[in-house]
């Protein structure tokens, strides 16, 4: 079974086999028995350096992780336990909802079951089994969560759960561009077609300008959108001054100062043994690039190689959609965020 799981492909497999597989297998080889700390949610958008960062902290002692748990939950035997997506939208077509955004009554408390059951520890949907990496741990006591199709819910979570919240941040044109190159598509319309989201987050002029980008948009204006749409609720939530014990994170920073966010990890999320992450920030995730682990030292390639792909008047464009959204976190002309990068508190 361990052999199976190494491989990148294993002929036959389908996506609910290979899940219960991972299951199976992290219930013979492994030991989770869930400690006095709270788990760690991590909030952010694909290709934004998440991997690299439950990578990190799972080297702590104890910790351990799942990536994508709630998408995942989709293609499992979980997924009658998930509400009907395009129902909690108020949506009637024909298209395929990923994204969790909102639920209300029964389906609310239904997902509510389920989602408490999967941060607690209780319901393991996807968890890492990489039993040759050296941050890997069969006995642990804490998880950290990759957040990247419920970032519209980092409020609810927060709300309803005892779990520490993170949220990770990466330049938008940076993270489209990867998420291009790795061929994944947008989930915009789960945003422009929920009922709710649209009522308590968009105006009239941001539907429009969003639907122009989707109809006839160039592909990265398409990913910069849904950047910008799956990042709007976190962003606004923190800007609202509500949440000062979230911790926010930027995969700039973590390229340009990664000790000082080892402190602050050590520190907001009680991780003491900051030599065992120390190890591993040195190393570049599974999921990086050949050209980029080559150089992953250096801190001011990863962060502007973009400015190679994008001109000044392609960034002023892109970098317009976010404008349109009040979003400032990035602006023109820089690659470095504007937030603060500590917990608000």
């Amino acid at each position: 079974m361990l052999n199976a799981l190494r491989g990148s492909k294993v002929k036959g497999w389908s996506g609910p086999l290979k899940m219960a597989a991972y299951e199976a297998a992290f219930r013979l080889f492994c030991r989770h028995r869930q400690g006095t700390k709270p788990n760690i949610l991590l909030h952010c958008t694909r290709r934004t350096g998440s991997t690299w960062l439950m990578n990190t902290v799972c080297a702590h002692p104890g910790m351990r992780s799942e990536g994508r748990p709630f998408m995942t939950a989709l293609y499992t035997r979980h997924r009658k336990q998930i509400p009907d997506l395009a129902k909690a939208a108020g949506y009637t077509g024909n298209h395929k909802f990923a994204c969790m955004v909102h639920f209300e009554g029964e389906d609310e408390q239904r997902f509510r079951a389920f989602a408490k059951s999967v941060v607690s520890g209780r319901t393991v949907v996807y968890p890492m089994l990489r039993f040759w990496e050296p941050y890997f741990q069969r006995v642990t006591d804490r998880v950290i969560y990759q957040m990247t199709t419920t970032t519209a819910m980092a409020e609810w979570f927060s709300d309803n759960f005892n779990c520490q919240n993170v949220v990770l941040l990466r330049h938008p044109i940076t993270s489209s561009l990867s998420t291009m190159a790795a061929g994944w598509q947008v989930h915009c319309w789960d945003f422009l077609y929920h009922r709710w989201f649209v009522e308590n987050y968009l105006t009239g002029e941001q539907v429009d300008l969003s639907r122009r980008i989707m109809e006839s948009g160039s592909t990265i204006e398409q990913h910069v959108l849904d950047w910008t749409l799956k990042m709007l609720a976190p962003i606004r939530a923190l800007a609202s001054g509500r949440h000062p014990d979230w911790l926010v994170v930027t995969y700039e920073r973590i390229v340009r100062e990664p000790e000082a966010v080892l402190q602050e990890l050590s520190r907001q999320l009680d991780l003491p043994d900051i030599e065992a992450m120390r190890r591993q920030v040195k190393l570049p995730s599974r999921t990086v690039s050949k050209t980029s682990s080559d150089k992953v030292d250096d801190p001011d390639y990863i962060p502007n190689r973009w400015r190679k792909k994008i001109d000044a008047e392609q960034e002023r464009q892109l970098m317009g959609i976010l404008e349109a959204f009040e979003i400032d976190t990035y602006r023109v002309g820089d690659a470095e965020p504007h937030v603060t990068v500590a917990g608000t508190g």
